[in-house]
């Protein structure tokens, strides 16, 4: 019986992290990668010398960037958008 409980759980858990996961894909899909607005350590992704999020060095940088809801909104948060969004409508 406990192995039956430990199963069903195993497989709740995986369905929901599958779910999970591509819910959040798809919400990044939506957004735009805008340049010059991340915070020290609050980069998205790779950028000024580095591969990873969280290390931007400096607040601001224009070769750092974050994710925004919208090219709007990062122009109304002092940035701009990087070449890749030029496939994004």
């Amino acid at each position: 019986m406990n192995n039956k409980k430990l199963a069903i759980g195993a497989a709740a858990m995986i369905l929901a992290s599958g779910v999970l996961n591509n819910a959040y894909a798809k919400d990044e899909a939506n957004q735009v990668h805008c340049a010059g607005i991340a915070l020290k350590g609050h980069n998205d992704c790779a950028g000024n010398a580095h591969d990873c999020s969280g290390m931007a060095k400096t607040d601001r940088d224009p070769k750092e960037w974050k994710f925004a809801a919208s090219k709007a909104e990062c122009e109304k948060a002092g940035g701009k958008l990087l070449a890749d969004n030029a496939k994004k409508k």
